[in-house]
């Protein structure tokens, strides 16, 4: 039975879960403060 999951933080570890669950079939929102994904691993260029 596919759930509604809610993800706080999209770090690297957010990103990762958030992807995982929705391959696994489950509707996943991620929810972040920051522009942009990846956390502390975001490179700016």
């Amino acid at each position: 039975m596919p759930l509604r999951i809610a993800v706080v933080g999209a770090g690297f570890s957010g990103a990762v879960v958030a992807r995982e669950l929705a391959e696994a079939g489950h509707t996943v929102e991620v929810f972040e403060s920051r522009d942009h994904v990846a956390g502390n691993c975001h490179t700016v260029r």
